[in-house]
């Protein structure tokens, strides 16, 4: 596999060691040439802990543009043309966790 997407859990569970993420997702992020996360995780993550429904990912809400350059992880550039794409395709986004 030469690319992957990142959902915002899946990046998130791969952060905190959670259990919910899957040895075929984790086959897949360690075999993937590029890691692309999109900017509204960020959006996402922040959100959650503000509102303290994500508390285990809250030390770590202020460094997560650095932690996912640390990773060699991008930011997926989202175009309207992509994101229109996405969001009808036909697939189940939870195989990988």
């Amino acid at each position: 596999m030469k690319s992957v997407l990142l959902d915002t859990h899946t990046w998130a569970w791969s952060l905190t060691g959670d259990n919910r993420l899957s040895e075929s997702a984790i086959f897949t992020l360690t075999n993937a040439v590029t890691v692309f996360l999109s900017p509204i995780s960020f959006y996402e993550i922040g959100q959650k802990v503000r509102i303290g429904k994500w508390p285990e990912m809250a030390e770590c809400v202020d460094r997560l543009p650095e932690i996912l350059e640390q990773q060699g992880g991008s930011i997926a550039a989202l175009e309207s043309r992509i994101c229109l794409a996405a969001s009808i395709m036909d697939w189940n986004h939870r195989k990988l966790q």
